[in-house]
């Protein structure tokens, strides 16, 4: 619902540091009975993600650049706020949950890495900064590196007539009066970088990666790990079909319940009716699929062939009853889902894309 993120958000600012450290979550919504076994904590991440980094929401804002997030810098009234949804965004990695919705560069990964390691800020090259710096405004990085190629060197105040200001800021003392030339255009550059990728965002950031490293993420062996390995860890890898690999996630499937001579029921003709079908799916009926059996639309690091222990719960196909014209359901904490015996098997297709249109809530009977 309108306040789910806001109650999410109140009862984080009210847990004490134990609980965001408990190794398990376990969340209930009011009103539906489900057990939390996995399932319901994959589903409040992922209803409340896209609301938390909806630009509207003000605390990120849409960069110039694949349709990326960034921190506000003008955002100074939500800072409890982006301590919380820092809370939450460490909370869904310390449980494995892949946010999508957290459509930060790899930049901001980057600086929450050198945070949880208390590193001083290295001295960047200014390549390196600028190609931060394309993450978050590509027209700007491509604007700087115009300046620093620019020829004959001993025109550039004169072609550029820029003082040492971004925006309505100088960038240092008496910038407004200190022009770029020639011999500092390179200062100028890694100035502007600097400002708009730390300085002007240092209360948000910090508010937010304080919130990430008090939950039990602060556990994880992260040494070894790169900002793009981090990255794909809290956003997950799935941007298109190409991610749903069927066939890994058939090679490690499970079944119970069915009347075959088949020891793993792989060729029941209800099993195979499903995997026909499930081959058939576009993107979007993939991501419902997913979420229909596991409570989240993106497949775990690894891909879909990673659902098996001791990492996950083995995804499982189950006999729910002889035929019927029931549609398919699923046990989403255990990635279990639950077909009838359909007769004929061609039953199956219509059946389970409806079950998978409207896949949110818990039920218990």
């Amino acid at each position: 619902g309108e306040r789910l993120a806001h109650d999410t958000l109140e009862a984080l600012g009210r847990a004490s540091s134990d609980d965001l450290c408990r190794r398990e979550l376990r969340v209930a919504f009011d009103g539906e009975p489900g057990v939390d076994e996995g399932g319901v904590r994959r589903e409040l991440f992922e209803l409340v993600a896209p609301q938390l980094f909806d630009p509207t929401f003000s605390m990120f804002v849409p960069t110039e650049a694949d349709a990326a997030l960034y921190f506000n810098p003008h955002c100074t009234w939500y800072l409890a706020e982006y301590d919380r949804v820092g809370v939450f965004c460490g909370l869904a990695f310390a449980h494995g949950v892949p946010l999508p919705a957290a459509r930060l560069p790899t930049v901001a990964f980057k600086k929450l890495l050198r945070w949880r390691r208390r590193e001083p800020s290295p001295r960047e090259t200014l390549p390196e900064l600028i190609e931060d710096l394309a993450e978050v405004d590509p027209l700007l990085a491509r604007g700087l590196r115009t300046l620093l190629a620019f020829e004959p060197r001993d025109a550039v105040e004169d072609v550029y007539q820029r003082a040492f200001v971004y925006g309505d800021a100088p960038l240092c003392e008496d910038g407004e009066h200190r022009p770029v030339t020639g011999r500092s255009r390179r200062a100028f550059a890694r100035l502007v970088c600097e400002a708009v990728l730390h300085k002007s965002v240092q209360r948000q950031f910090d508010a937010f990666a304080n919130g990430f490293w008090r939950t039990a993420a602060k556990d994880a062996f992260l040494d070894l790990l790169q900002p793009e390995d981090f990255r794909d860890c809290c956003r997950g890898v799935c941007t298109d079909l190409a991610h749903f690999d069927w066939t890994a996630l058939r090679a490690v499937a499970r079944y119970d319940g069915w009347p075959t001579d088949d020891p793993d029921a792989a060729g029941h003709p209800v099993v195979a009716a499903f995997w026909d079908a499930v081959l058939d799916l576009d993107y979007r009926a993939s991501q419902n699929l997913l979420k229909f059996v596991t409570g989240s639309k993106t497949p775990p690091l690894g891909g879909l062939g990673a659902l098996k222990p001791p990492e996950h719960a083995p995804f499982r196909i189950q006999r729910m009853s002889s035929d019927s014209d029931y549609l398919p359901t699923a046990h989403v904490c255990f990635h279990t889902l639950l077909l009838p015996d359909y007769d004929p098997p061609s039953k199956l297709k219509p059946l389970l894309h409806r079950a998978i249109k409207e896949c949110e809530g818990f039920g218990l009977r």
